[in-house]
């Protein structure tokens, strides 16, 4: 007990793994009186067994050879497979021992004994003692053997546990080093020397080099030890066949070597100035991609344990996660002066405006416009820049929302008090994670200007055959009246056919220049309508009767509604015009023997009355401007008109206090809805 009391004592006196085997071999030995004594540590395989040899006074490491042979087919094999002590009278007898003569120290002798060091049903490693004399070795040496194995077999795990906590520690603050100093990184060769660095403070190597996947190839990217002139900047991986790195750089899969100098490998042969023994590759991964591999080299053999390679992962995948983040950045950054260069040389005025009104930025053109610099308009308001664009932004709030826009056309003042007519287009976009709007601003003073010039053009010609077609119909009438006193009455009826059929067409022509003459009123708001009760009937008789010669020229069916007996209070020289459009419009774009059908019905306090054909439809993006003026839905030159019938139809509607929409799918037709409110009062009536 003595003994054992003092070997105990030695070995908590142990401050490594490497002294608890050297004092524990020289414990057993000195107390059992043995020739010589081993002792292997294991790491979980044989390959990264370590072995020891006491030998009189001289410790020495055994050669891998024989640790691995004494594993495979010794007495610490045998332990190591059962986890039992062993107690051998005679080598030459015990088929435990090696069955053929070895002429290494290690194995020779004639008795011998051996331990396993368990700790928590954890083998640690084998102990072996061996004597020149057979049957040396008694049980109770075995036993005492087996004690003090059981001591070391706890110190070496205590060791274990200290330096692993150690390790992790020393990784946890290497990571929490590197990620801590990343926001400094400004370019990416300072972030792989940055990497180098915290790899350096958990692995001990003579070079490392990263390399980094750039479209197809994986290319140095960074080396570490590396000599300058070397010349491996410019080289890409070039694997052989049967590489002993393929699994490291197409699977992504660490690796490593005790002597690279003995792989098939494009890595040992890239080039001497980066040559070494011990040698261990880890991908670099962010999320499930690889972006390239870390490789390191030292001049030691098997310089790279199972412990270092997690250690190293660990680290790895915080490099590849900066790496991957720099990129991104980097395309951030590239894309946010792109978006600069943009946003500064477009030709459109651009407002970058905050919800509450807070201009945040504007282009060149924006200060060309309101003739402002631009330190002048960005942080103000947008009342203060022009009263008209806050207006805007207020009366459109509610209705602007996220993935939709609004136009409108304004006219704003600059610095100087011109007058600049903008046609702007607000819509939300998020910029630097907040959220505001982007006025978009088209000069279109010019644009009206021409429009101006055009409309005065047109109304000064259609004014002037406003004259003519007066007197046209009125002869008209007057023939018409004439043919009644002719006697023969089949040539009576054949001249009342033709005077009926230019009444219309007369009657066309006037609809047709008043519908002119009114639609610049109805933009100024000048338009007086003559609202009195109308027979609905009787409107729709009115219609049918102008537009009924159309449909029967192309065979087309024409429906009215009979027999409503409803009267609403409306502009009826106006609201018949507007459904003659409508119908007009069906009759043309419908193919012969369709349909073209007129409904009206009332709901929630309002006549709605509904034009539907069997037209060829209307594509959704000529939808949104169909309604203004010198628009078609088609570029057909058969189908007669000028663009103006529809945009009559919306202003006139809109007077009434209604709206007017549609509903059409390519090749399903197209139904023109236009609501009445049954609210309005005659003229000369409050309500």
């Amino acid at each position: 007990m003595a003994l054992l009391y003092l070997a105990t004592q030695e070995l908590n006196a142990a401050f490594s793994v490497d002294d608890v085997i050297q004092r524990t071999l020289r414990a057993t030995v000195r107390i059992t009186g043995a020739s010589r004594g081993s002792f292997v540590l294991v790491n979980g395989d044989v390959d990264s067994a370590r072995g020891w040899l006491l030998d009189g006074a001289n410790l020495s490491m055994m050669e891998k050879q024989t640790t691995a042979l004494i594993l495979q087919e010794g007495l610490a094999g045998w332990v190591q497979q059962h986890h039992r002590p062993a107690l051998i009278t005679d080598t030459a007898t015990d088929r435990r021992w090696l069955s053929h003569n070895h002429q290494d120290k290690a194995l020779a002798a004639h008795s011998a004994i051996a331990v396993p060091l368990m700790a928590n049903d954890t083998l640690m490693g084998i102990l072996t003692l061996s004597h020149i004399e057979a049957a040396y070795f008694s049980d109770t040496d075995l036993h005492l053997t087996a004690s003090i194995a059981e001591q070391a077999a706890t110190a070496i795990l205590k060791i274990r546990l200290y330096q692993k906590e150690k390790q992790e520690r020393l990784l946890a603050d290497t990571i929490a080093g590197f990620v801590q100093q990343l926001h400094n990184i400004p370019t990416l060769k300072t972030l792989l020397n940055s990497a180098f660095e915290h790899f350096a403070r958990i692995l001990s190597f003579d070079y490392a080099i990263i390399f980094l996947w750039e479209k197809d190839y994986l290319t140095v990217a960074g080396a570490y030890g590396v000599n300058p002139t070397a010349g491996i900047e410019t080289m890409s991986v070039e694997l052989y066949q049967n590489d002993f790195a393929r699994p490291l750089v197409v699977d992504g899969q660490p690796l490593r070597t005790a002597d690279l100098q003995r792989e098939d490998s494009w890595f040992r042969d890239v080039s001497d100035c980066c040559a070494g023994h011990g040698w261990m590759g880890i991908p670099l991964v962010a999320g499930e991609r690889q972006l390239g591999i870390v490789t390191f080299a030292a001049s030691t053999f098997d310089a790279y344990s199972a412990a270092d390679e997690r250690a190293a992962v660990s680290l790895g995948r915080q490099v590849a996660l900066a790496i991957n983040d720099f990129r991104l950045l980097r395309r951030l950054q590239d894309i946010e002066k792109r978006y600069t260069s943009l946003f500064e040389e477009s030709s459109d005025c651009l407002l970058i405006v905050r919800p509450d009104g807070e201009i945040r930025d504007a282009n060149r053109k924006a200060c060309q416009i309101f003739r402002r610099p631009k330190d002048v308009i960005v942080g103000s308001h947008v009342a203060l820049l022009d009263g008209k664009l806050q207006e805007t932004l207020t009366r459109h709030a509610s209705a602007l929302k996220p993935g939709k826009t609004i136009t409108e056309e304004v006219t704003i003042k600059d610095a100087y008090g011109q007058p600049v007519a903008l046609e702007m287009t607000a819509r939300y976009i998020d910029l630097d994670g907040e959220r505001v709007i982007q006025w978009t601003g088209y000069d279109v003073t010019v644009k009206q200007q021409l429009a101006a010039m055009r409309q005065d053009l047109t109304n000064m010609i259609v004014h002037d055959l406003r004259g003519p077609t007066g007197t046209l119909i009125g002869a008209v009438q007057m023939l018409e009246m004439l043919i009644h006193d002719i006697a023969d009455a089949d040539v009576r009826d054949e001249l009342l056919e033709v005077i009926s059929l230019a009444n219309r067409s007369g009657q066309y022509l006037r609809d047709l220049i008043d519908s002119v003459l009114d639609l610049s009123k109805l933009e100024r708001g000048t338009l007086p309508l003559n609202i009195a009760p109308v027979s609905l009937d009787s409107l729709f008789a009115a219609v049918k009767d102008q537009t009924l010669p159309q449909a029967e020229f192309k065979e087309i069916t024409l429906t009215f509604p009979e027999n409503t007996g409803k009267t609403v209070n409306l502009d009826r020289n106006v609201i018949r015009r507007v459904l003659v459009n409508l119908v007009d419009n069906a009759i043309k774009y419908t193919p012969a023997n369709g349909n073209v059908t007129v409904t009206v019905e009332t709901e929630y306090g309002h006549h709605i009355f509904v034009v539907s054909d069997d037209g060829p439809g209307i594509a959704p993006d000529s939808q949104m401007r169909i309604f203004d003026k010198f628009t078609r839905a088609t570029a057909d030159a058969t189908i007669q008109g000028v663009g103006l019938g529809l945009a009559f139809c919306k202003l006139a509607v809109e007077a009434h206090g209604g709206e007017i929409w549609l509903e059409s799918e390519v090749g399903q037709g197209s139904h023109f809805y236009f609501s009445i409110p049954d609210d309005l009062s005659p003229a000369g009536e409050t309500g």
